[in-house]
């Protein structure tokens, strides 16, 4: 009964430790995003703009858990037209670094919530700046949109036509996006008690055992 306790206090202090945190968030009220009202992002005939990226300053520190966008498939001519969705590091997207890029489709019109797991894990610090960016860079005729946040939000976002400069503006509706990390906080007394009360408990229970053993 002991090891089994010791096991379990084990298993809560571990999953405190590496406990999911969300860094950065524009979703507003349920569903957090405006429905087929967003950010035109076009290639090819459509070009209008092809990309978009919006900033973020983590609040806590981890490894990449996932990223979250908003998105609305309005026209795609082409099964290789797939949206990018990239986590970037920096304070300005002409010389930020791609730390991840995922790539998928968005969901029909009006949209929905797009989900992406992290494969890379690369690390985020609290306090620096990141951005989340989608583009398409097919050549075909494709529009998709990354949807507004349902809370009517303004700030920064950034915009780039083609394979151009990227420009940014300071009172733009803010899409929806949302990113997650495997926290690496430092621990609360509470875990840190459970913790070494159960890794005592277990070498008490071991302990016992060989003593068992040699008689």
């Amino acid at each position: 009964m002991r090891l089994r306790l010791a096991a379990l206090a084990l298993t809560i202090a571990t999953t405190r430790l590496g406990a999911q945190t969300v860094v950065a968030s524009t979703f507003g009220p349920a569903p957090g995003y405006t429905p087929g009202n967003g950010y035109f992002i076009a290639n090819g005939a459509a070009e209008l703009i092809s990309s978009v990226a919006s900033p973020f300053t983590a609040s806590a520190g981890g490894t990449l858990s996932s990223v979250r966008v908003a998105t609305s498939q309005l026209l795609t001519s082409a099964v290789d037209d797939v949206l990018h969705v990239g986590l970037y590091s920096g304070s300005d997207m002409n010389s930020a670094t791609l730390l991840e890029e995922f790539t998928g489709y968005p969901p029909v019109y009006p949209g929905g919530i797009q989900a992406f797991s992290s494969v890379a894990h690369p690390t985020i610090a609290a306090g620096q700046s990141y951005f989340v960016a989608l583009s398409v860079v097919d050549p075909d005729f494709t529009i998709y949109q990354w949807l507004f946040s349902s809370s009517g939000s303004t700030g920064t976002v950034w915009f780039r036509g083609g394979s151009g400069t990227w420009s940014s503006d300071p009172a733009s509706l803010l899409p929806a996006f949302d990113v997650s990390v495997n926290a690496t906080s430092t621990p609360e007394p509470t875990t840190v008690a459970l913790l070494g009360g159960g890794l005592l408990a277990l070498g008490a229970a071991a302990r016992r055992r060989r003593r068992g053993a040699q008689l």
